[in-house]
């Protein structure tokens, strides 16, 4: 039985549908993610579960219980909201405690009556401890930095020990740094209390950083659902390739069994690969990782761009008019802007996308 199951999910406003029969589940454990466009639907779908939004039609089933009506206090469920929404004239330690003491969750075994014993302050301290913040409980939470506030607000989530915590953009606010060291915090925060947790993100690299699962939203629809490396690694239209930052999308044309006609030539395409029948029409996908430059051989190109991003180069090549993007490690030197060359594609590194 899946931990959580969202099932033909539908939304409107202004008579306008947002969210179109959404399904996906969610396991035990898991950190899962929901990841798309501006208004694609991603936090109503939070609000949904938390019992702050209704949905028209569709259920929601949580630990096997149909929790679509329940009121928000009674399901147990803990949303974090992007901008943490800390009560500015209370403490640290008075902003934690205050989901102990409004908030309680319905007593569900030995282990949660165990931590309910617990004196509120001890209980305090120990989340505190758990997202790094020992010594900050008298702290008056307007002086905080905006990760201390962040690790505030999670530790406040964290102490009612809910049965579902949701994450609204949980980084969005935070400079590039910082943002990039609470993406390896985080998922060991949640991990380590053993919290199933859904998070909202439009930001693909965050996703793949966070999640056991990525979960794709298009149109009111999910599009595309798995491991973060699954879903990169082969992409369920041009749209999700697309969204993730592949940018190699070509016009292509099935001429045989394992080869496709594109603007710059014919490719071989891996015989793992499953092609429509010959004369067919679609997209080919090429992974950045798949381009390799060569000293000689066809197809050729120039080297049209070229920028320096840290520990590797962004190279783009003109081939016709059809332009490739790929990224060369520090390894070797990179080509300068104008460079005559070859280059050559691994056949598993393109897709067939309809």
């Amino acid at each position: 039985m899946n931990f959580l199951e969202l099932t033909n999910i539908h939304k409107s406003y202004d008579n306008a549908p947002l969210l179109c029969g959404v399904n996906f589940s969610v396991e035990r454990g898991e950190i899962a993610c929901l990841l798309g466009s501006s208004g694609s639907g991603k936090t109503t779908l939070l609000r949904i579960l938390a019992g702050l939004e209704e949905t028209e039609v569709g259920r929601v089933l949580l630990e096997g219980q149909d929790i679509t009506q329940v009121p928000a206090h009674k399901r147990g469920v803990v949303l974090m909201f992007q901008d943490y929404a800390l009560f500015p004239h209370k403490t640290v330690a008075e902003n934690v405690a205050f989901g102990l003491r409004y908030k309680p969750v319905e007593d569900r075994g030995p282990k949660t009556r165990r931590a309910a014993n617990q004196t509120i302050s001890e209980k305090v301290e120990a989340m505190l401890a758990l997202v790094g913040l020992e010594g900050f409980a008298n702290r008056d939470v307007n002086s905080l930095s905006g990760g201390e506030r962040q690790r505030v607000a999670l530790a406040r989530s964290l102490a009612p020990h809910p049965r579902l915590l949701l994450l609204d953009e949980p980084l969005g606010a935070l400079d590039r740094n910082l943002r990039e060291r609470l993406l390896e915090e985080l998922p060991t925060i949640l991990r380590q209390v053993d919290v199933t947790a859904i998070t909202v993100t439009h930001d693909q690299e965050e996703a793949f950083a966070l999640a056991d699962r990525v979960i794709l939203l298009h149109e009111g629809q999910v599009v595309q659902q798995g491991a973060p490396e699954t879903v990169y690694a082969a992409p369920a239209n041009a749209w999700v390739a697309r969204f993730l930052g592949l940018q190699n999308l070509f016009p292509a044309k099935v001429v045989s069994a394992h080869r496709v006609e594109v603007p710059f030539g014919v490719l071989d395409i891996a015989e793992a690969i499953t092609l429509p029948l010959p004369g067919s029409t679609g997209t080919v996908l090429v992974q950045p990782w798949g381009i390799q430059l060569t000293d000689s051989g066809s197809p050729r190109a120039r080297v049209s761009k070229r920028s320096f991003h840290g520990s590797y180069y962004r190279l783009e090549l003109d081939c016709d008019g059809t332009i490739l993007s790929f990224t060369q490690d520090l390894r070797q030197p990179a080509p300068g802007v104008g460079t005559e060359l070859a280059f050559s594609l691994d056949p598993f590194a393109l897709r067939w996308l309809e």
